[in-house]
Formats: structure tokens, sequence, C-alpha cells
């Protein structure tokens, strides 16, 4: 049995100061000879797991296996040599001539946590074929040396602290080449791709056009609306840059790029690089979790309960709006929050994803994830930093001050 009181309330008086009291009625805990030691020790161990990140080698394999399909949209398609000299630059000579050739940079921003909490969120360059992780974001980006080169960036960004997304691809190409924009949508069942492409062609060269797209699936993946994104382009003699901007806190969104290239000089049309975005959507559509690692059904032991104070109605009026709808009438034990850090209990609640640190007690962090205090009863109760507590109201992440002055007991026999 678990009863939810307020602080320092005597044994004696408990049940009648509870807001909230419900029990298990199917006996459970004889299959784990009785008690709590043996739950958590033998069989539902808390210890922390991997930090969730969004899927993104599958989809590159995917966009791998099924490149040909890809190439052959494209007449003449050049299929450009990777130059093993610098792992963040790709060079060609019958793309770049002897230039620097093309690199691609990434950078975000959050707004939650302080500077220290960012440490591996930071700006770089891309190293082509190798993952990056973003822990705090529960962001991942990766790319592959393929035809077409792809560069995949999973926004997974659950409680929406990150708000600023820069993707810029620099290349080297002179200025006396031609240049034409292309920018257009693409939907699939549930799926939404946007894309914009910068062109160059009319030289010695092989022609070149640098893609950006996103996709996003508010139904299947939870993705948020597509972004207001502000494209820059800037042209030197010897190179340019072609960027994106976004001050959104997007969620469950990927963004991609790739480098489509033709033989001769010749521009690519405006259709083919049609056919080309809407094949990689076909493709991304295939991908029924954004994030699939983040659920962990096999994984917990959920118990339905019966109350004697209160009911699911009031459980839900007690839940943070932001993580609302959770299965109610339940008690679990173990949980994982998005940075692999484990919950003992959650009290009157089933959940199987990230949001587990906003409703469960009994946190212990992830040793990988140290930059977050995740040791404690009530860890993270109080929503993300800088939240403003309703004194009875739950609001954004957070429960109320009524809930975080309160203690949860638990009885067994």
């Amino acid at each position: 049995m678990l009863r939810h009181v307020p602080n320092q309330t005597p044994l004696k008086t408990s049940r009648e100061q509870s807001f909230l009291q419900y029990q298990t009625e199917n006996e459970f805990m004889q299959i784990y000879k009785g008690n709590l030691h043996e739950i958590f020790n033998s069989r539902y161990p808390v210890k922390p797991e991997n930090v969730f990140y969004p899927d993104v080698k599958s989809m590159l394999d995917r966009l791998d296996a099924k490149s040909t399909e890809i190439t052959n949209l494209i007449t003449d398609f050049y299929f450009y040599d990777y130059h093993e000299i610098h792992p963040t630059v790709i060079y060609d000579n019958n793309l770049f001539g002897n230039s620097y050739g093309m690199e691609i940079y990434f950078d975000t921003n959050q707004s939650c946590y302080s500077y220290e909490y960012g440490a591996n969120c930071q700006a770089d360059y891309v190293d082509y074929g190798l993952d990056f992780r973003c822990d705090l974001g529960n962001m991942m980006r990766s790319s592959r040396k393929m035809h077409p080169f792809f560069a995949l960036f999973a926004v997974g960004n659950f409680d929406h602290c990150f708000n600023y997304f820069f993707f810029h691809v620099y290349s080297s190409r002179p200025n006396s080449n031609l240049k034409v924009g292309y920018k257009g949508n693409h939907t699939l069942n549930n799926f939404f791709l946007h894309y914009e492409a910068h062109c160059k062609y009319g030289s010695s060269y092989a022609s070149l056009c640098d893609v950006w797209f996103c996709v996003l699936n508010t139904k299947k993946w939870k993705s948020s609306a597509m972004p207001a994104i502000k494209t820059y382009i800037y042209t030197y003699s010897t190179h340019y840059s072609f960027e994106w901007k976004i001050h959104e806190a997007v969620s469950n969104t990927l963004f991609g790029y790739t480098m489509v290239s033709r033989k001769s000089g010749v521009l690519i049309p405006e259709t083919e690089i049609n056919a080309v975005t809407y094949k990689i959507l076909e493709i991304i559509s295939e991908t029924g979790n954004f994030c699939p690692d983040c659920f962990y059904d096999d994984k917990v032991l959920t118990v339905p309960v019966q109350f004697s104070i209160g009911n699911d109605s009031v459980v839900n009026s007690m839940l943070p709006p932001s993580v609302q709808p959770l299965q109610t009438g339940f008690v679990q034990f173990r949980a994982y929050g998005r940075t692999g850090s484990v919950y003992a209990i959650c009290p009157a609640v089933k959940v199987n994803d990230w949001r587990s640190e906003y409703v469960c007690i009994g946190g212990m962090n992830n040793p990988q994830s140290h930059r977050f205090d995740d040791c404690s009863d009530f860890t993270n109760w109080n929503g993300l930093p800088g939240t403003l507590l309703n004194e009875t109201t739950p609001v954004d992440y957070a429960h109320s001050r009524k809930d975080l002055d309160s203690t949860i007991m638990i009885f067994y026999r």
C-alpha cells in the first residue's frame, strides 16, 4: 500500500491526512519473497541504463541500401571520390579543384541549464563517418560516405530546452559558377519533408547541389510543428556557405544534408532534385519510432492498484501538464529517464519512456551523464531549472509545491 501525505505527518494520523492511498490486491510480492529488497536486488535492479538517443544509424543503413535508387534519379550522376586527408573535409578535384573542399558545421544552444551542463553539445564540424551524441538534448548526428553523401541530425529535445539550431555547409566553388536555388515540400502518409537546394554549374567542374532537408511526423514521431527556417547564402570569390538557422525548440525532428552531383557541369534540374528528396522521404518514412530505444516495456514491473483514497482523476490532476497523458492506476517498479538515470518506483502511474524523471521517485543518476544531479527521492519533480512552482497546481514539467512538500509512505507485508 502507498499513502501520500504532507511532510512530517505522524504515522497515527497519516490516513486521515492523506490525499491519495492505493494498494495492490494480486499478492505479487510473494513471487519476490515478499519484500522490495528482493525485487530490486534480484529481478529489477536499480542500475542506470544508456542515454536515450534517436534512431540515426538505421536510417543511414536504409539510405545506403537504396543509394542506387537515389543516384539513378540524377542524369549522369557523378560519383565523387572520398579522400582520406581530413576527417571533416570532403575533397574531390572534379568538384572543388585544388581548393579546400566541403565541410559541415552544426551548432545548437539551450536555455534551461547552466553552461557547464552542455559540455558534450558544443558547436563543431562534422567528422564524416563518426557518431556524435548530445545527452542533454537527446540528439545524435552521423554521416555516411556513400553516393550521394548523407549527414543526418536527429533532434530529440524532449523537454524543449534547446531553442537554437544552426546548420552550415561550406563549399569551395568559384564565384564564376552559375547558380540556382530550389525549394519544395513533400508529404507521405503523416510524414512531411521540406527541402532547400543550392546548385552550382556551368564550368569545367562537375555540377553540384547542396540539399538541406528536414523530416517530421507530428502523429507517429510526435514531432513539433514545422519550424520557421531562415536561409542564408554567402558567396565569395572562391567559396560559398549555405546555412539554415532555426530559433525554435523543435523536437523529434530529423534534419539532413545530401550532396548531389552531375558530370560535365550541367545543371541538375529541379525535377530531379524533387525526385531525390521524395525518395529520401520514402526511405525515412520506414522509421516507425523516432527514438525506439526510448521505450522499455520489458524492463519494468507494473502492478495495478485499487484506490481507497482518491482516484485516477486525482492522480491526473497531480501530473505536470507537459508529461500528460500517462496511464494511471498502477505502481511501477523501476523506470528510466532520458539520460539513462534509473528510478525505483513510479507511484500511481505507468510510464515506459523518458518522462519517468518527472513522475517517479528514488532516482540514481547515470555516471556517464554526471552533469545531472539525479540522486534524490523527488528528482526533477520541480521541473526544469527556473520553473516557478504553483502552490497546488502543477505547471509545465513540475509538480505543485504541495506534492514536493509531501511524503509517500510504503507499507507491505
